[in-house]
């Protein structure tokens, strides 16, 4: 073969060469661009539990976190007295919050118990999404937690070294008799211990928060996280979130899944609010609805003056039920 043919081939080869490269280069790029864009409009859930292994009747927190693309309507669980084998002591939501990227997060936090022992699961919770047209369901992991009893891992008195050594029968009868207070010792700490989980579970249902109670501390932390006028859009759906939990609370009724018309077609259809109080409350309804569904910006010194409002109806309506001869009827 002569030199030119030699110089030619070697030339179609580098050409070849850096064309494949430039097309591996062109292929990385597009797919790395693809992967960023689903990236962005991706639904994340992501949910976490402060520990793991708990006493009985010992609170820990649950966090669950969605995060979606801004446009994104997320409809988070109605929140009951239990969830799975747990007692929900309390719960708080922070919807619609703007994080990274253009997306938006919500965040249900929960504390939970159990005066069960067990190794049982926060189980999955459902979480409704809609974008423009689109509806899908998305759900989080569970987490399982082991409840284990205040008596667990404690050594057993009844258990004892060996004695290896001969001794004569008075001096075996001695130590049986010795081993029998250790044993009536053993099951009287026992009893004890028992008697008191006993008495600091009954005590702390005693202090168990009223649904009145619980609003109003709600609604004082809302009230506290009022700083900047951009606050009161997340806010006012978090006023709205409180009210439904309270009349469910309340009353026991699905007021967090159901519309403002639906909610107020169920109060009045069971009689649970005087007609006063009833068109009370939906008068706020709807002004958080304007505010939430159709835009309407609602200043700081507007949703205090909601928040205040709020205390007022669940103060009235709380001692309404309570009252002697009230035909409202209470939970």
């Amino acid at each position: 073969m002569s030199a030119r043919s030699s110089f030619s081939l070697c030339s179609v080869f580098r050409v070849q060469a850096g064309v494949a490269c430039l097309v591996a280069v062109l292929l990385s790029t597009s797919s790395v661009s693809a992967q960023n864009t689903s990236a962005g409009t991706k639904t994340r859930v992501d949910i976490s539990a402060s520990k793991s292994n708990v006493q009985v009747a010992e609170p820990f927190a649950v966090e669950l976190t969605v995060v979606a693309p801004k446009g994104t309507q997320v409809s988070l669980p109605p929140v009951a007295a239990k969830l799975g084998e747990f007692d929900v002591v309390d719960h708080h939501d922070i919807a619609d919050v703007p994080v990274a990227d253009g997306r938006r997060s919500w965040t249900r936090r929960l504390t939970l118990e159990s005066i069960v022992t067990g190794k049982w699961e926060v189980p999955v919770m459902d979480i409704q999404t809609r974008t423009g047209s689109t509806a899908q369901i998305v759900r989080s992991e569970p987490i399982p937690i082991h409840v284990a009893s205040v008596l667990e891992g404690r050594a057993d008195p009844s258990k004892f070294r060996d004695i290896h050594s001969v001794v004569d029968l008075p001096v075996v009868l001695q130590a049986e008799r010795s081993t029998a207070w250790m044993w009536w010792v053993g099951g009287t700490l026992g009893g004890l211990t028992l008697a008191t989980v006993a008495l600091a579970l009954v005590t702390r249902r005693k202090h168990w928060l009223t649904p009145a109670d619980w609003a109003n501390q709600q609604l004082d932390a809302l009230k506290a996280s009022l700083v900047r006028a951009s606050d009161a859009e997340a806010a006012t759906s978090h006023l709205s979130s409180i009210l439904r939990d309270y009349l469910q609370m309340q009353f026991e009724i699905a007021a967090p899944t159901q519309t403002t018309s639906e909610l107020f077609n169920t109060i009045k259809h069971r009689a649970l609010l005087s007609p006063n109080h009833r068109q009370r409350f939906q008068e706020l309804f709807e002004a958080t609805d304007l505010a939430k569904f159709a835009g309407l910006h609602m200043t700081l010194a507007e949703l205090n003056a909601d928040i205040e409002r709020a205390r007022e109806l669940i103060d009235a309506t709380a001692a309404e039920i309570m009252s002697p001869g009230s035909n409202v009827e209470a939970n």
